[in-house]
């Protein structure tokens, strides 16, 4: 993931780049930093210096563009409920992803998969067993 700045962006946003180096700053197992404003454009996105990207750069801008409104916004209408949203996490083999609301704007991080969540790691295992056993098809499919 590259940087990426959109057209007409304010003066605020400028200052992205230095929101994304103090974000690397605080663990080196964070790969990536993306930010999007409340109208989901696409204000930066950054691959940390060194590291290759998983997939290409239009489809990183994409996920960034599309995904933070799909699961903040549908995790938040919890919230009444549930107390407010923290952050929202997706775990994939090669890659964790964490996204937060601050403010005006919703930032993404991504992780080196180094980084552990061992109950949600084994509790994902354990369902997929369970689920495996008691319904004999495969919890993951390829379509």
């Amino acid at each position: 993931m590259n940087e990426v700045k959109s057209e007409g962006m304010n003066l605020a946003a400028e200052g992205m780049g230095t929101v994304a180096s103090r974000i690397f700053g605080v663990d080196e197992r964070i790969r990536y930093v993306g930010i999007v404003d409340m109208e989901y454009r696409v204000l930066l996105s950054q691959m940390r210096s060194g590291l290759s990207s998983l997939t290409d750069n239009e489809k990183d801008r994409h996920f960034l563009s599309i995904v933070p409104r799909i699961m903040i916004e549908g995790a938040e209408k919890l919230e009444p409920d549930s107390g407010q949203l923290e952050f929202v996490t997706a775990r994939y083999k090669n890659l964790m992803v964490e996204m937060y609301r601050v403010g005006q704007h919703i930032v993404m991080v991504s992780f080196d998969p180094s980084v552990e969540t061992p109950f949600s790691s084994s509790l994902s295992e354990q369902v997929e067993r369970i689920f495996s056993e008691e319904v004999a098809t495969p919890l993951h499919t390829d379509f």
